[in-house]
């Protein structure tokens, strides 16, 4: 990027001081000539030593100057083939002015040809005519063999072919990312078990708690090799990972009592859970950079494909608690306890894509901005689920105690695709989102809209970067 950037400014420099003639300190209007009085010199594109080389000179080669800058003369090379004229600067120390002698003389054969024109008194005004009137004729022009000795392959490479060298660049990235729909089908969940519980709520004797927040951030680190195989392009292989987890808390409770024939029953029903799921992905990723070069900073702007492997697992657990109480001689309690979980993959294309930013410290490193994007749906989940619940059925009266309990647990399990779909629950006839994983598509009569569950990562957020360089060729 470094020799690019200085390519760029030496073809500006170079188009800007041949379009025009700075004259603050030019020793004349008119071009003179000089001659290399050193054994070997260079004509440079500025006037610094450090500026990159036009042509190499031996002594003796004669050249037409057009003005002084300092040290330097700003000189033209001898016409190419094409008749193309390159200028550049030459050192003072390294040449001597030929042409003096030759004008003093060729002026004095034009005073003895031409009659002197009649006295008048010598004012500022005369000696400003006569300034302007006097002919000096230019020096001869020098034979094109004479004036082209530099053999072509001894001129420097051109700023353009500098900037074509390639390098290998290492970014190592980290950041976050924002989600666009929470998910997909994670965020229709929630939203679903949040409407479940804002109905069981508005039910009487019922109250509930829903703790869940919507899915929206996404740490993201990756690390990828760049290859730069030409003067603005390049290609990069990398690899990453995308984890984040939704998790909420819920809960309801009924209290109520009712009298009937004389007796008074009091019900006390509890339940709590906590859903937990976790989503993350191992993204391989192959693209194609365009850079734009600068001098402290650069810009590219990248895209490419993405084959995600993606992992989606789930844990909930709950406690429940049924109490009955019939005027306090007798009571009955069901404690229950449970939890379930999931594990599954899938693996998809998705696009990724983004816009950076590059400070250089040096050739070989710099810290880097990034604003990336990605669109990519996982929606082929295969995996294993398993549930248990244990729980007893205990009975009190005031004469026995607590004289009889029955204890029972139970678990399942099973393999498939992961299903989502809306199910009507005991407490409303509205139907909520749900998922599970299953060997085929649920059918029963409380469900419907059953369809494979999309989870979804697109994303856009920012990175901050590490970039290495190392040059090739």
């Amino acid at each position: 990027m470094n020799i690019f950037k200085r390519s760029l400014w030496g073809i500006f420099l170079f188009v800007l001081m041949s379009g025009f003639i700075f004259s603050n300190e030019a020793i004349d209007n008119n071009d003179f000539e000089i001659r290399v009085i050193v054994e070997r010199t260079s004509v440079r594109l500025k006037p610094d030593a450090e500026s990159a080389v036009l042509a190499q000179l031996t002594a003796g080669i004669i050249l037409e100057a057009v003005e002084k800058f300092g040290e330097w003369y700003r000189v033209k090379l001898p016409p190419d083939e094409n008749g193309f004229v390159v200028v550049g600067f030459i050192k003072v120390d390294d040449v001597e002015i030929i042409g003096e002698e030759k004008e003093k003389k060729q002026t004095k054969e034009i005073q003895k040809a031409v009659p002197p024109p009649p006295p008048i008194p010598k004012t500022e005004t005369v000696k400003k005519r006569e300034r302007e009137t006097r002919y000096v004729p230019p020096p001869p022009p020098q034979p094109r063999d004479v004036r082209r000795e530099v053999p072509r392959e001894a001129e420097a490479p051109s700023p353009s072919v500098k900037g074509q060298k390639g390098g290998l660049n290492i970014k190592i990235s980290g950041g976050m990312g924002y989600l666009l729909d929470g998910g997909g089908d994670l965020e229709s969940i929630r939203t679903g078990t949040q409407n479940l519980y804002s109905d069981i709520a508005g039910l009487s004797n019922y109250t509930s708690r829903f703790d869940w927040n919507k899915l929206s951030f996404a740490p993201d680190i990756s690390a990828e090799l760049i290859l730069d195989f030409a003067k603005y392009f390049g290609i990069g292989f990398g690899a990453g990972y995308i984890s984040t987890t939704s998790q909420g808390d819920v809960s309801w409770d009924c209290d109520y009592t009712e009298s009937s024939g004389g007796v008074t029953s009091t019900y006390d029903i509890n339940d709590t859970r906590n859903m937990k799921y976790k989503i993350s992905a191992l993204p391989i990723t192959v693209n194609l950079y365009f850079f734009m070069p600068g001098s402290s900073f650069s810009m590219y702007v990248y895209g490419g494909l993405g084959m995600y492997m993606g992992k989606l697992a789930y844990e909930s657990y709950y406690d429940y608690l049924f109490d009955y109480t019939s005027d306090s001689t007798f009571e009955y309690e069901n404690p229950e306890s449970g939890s379930s979980s999931s594990d599954a993959t899938c693996n998809k294309l998705g696009f990724n894509g983004g816009l950076g930013f590059i400070y250089k410290i040096s050739p070989s490193f710099g810290l880097g901005l990034e604003i990336y994007g990605r669109m990519v749906n996982l929606n082929d989940w295969e995996g294993d689920s398993s549930l248990s619940h244990s729980g007893s059925h205990r009975f009190y009266t005031t004469s026995l105690g607590w004289y009889l309990e029955i204890p029972y647990e139970d678990s399942d399990s099973a393999s498939g695709k992961y299903w989502f779909y809306k199910s009507k629950t005991g407490f409303t006839s509205n139907y909520y989102e749900m998922m599970t994983i299953a060997a085929s598509k649920p059918t029963a009569s409380y469900i419907t809209d059953a369809r494979q569950a999309e989870v979804n990562l697109n994303n856009f957020g920012v990175k901050l970067s590490i970039i290495i360089r190392f040059g090739l060729f």
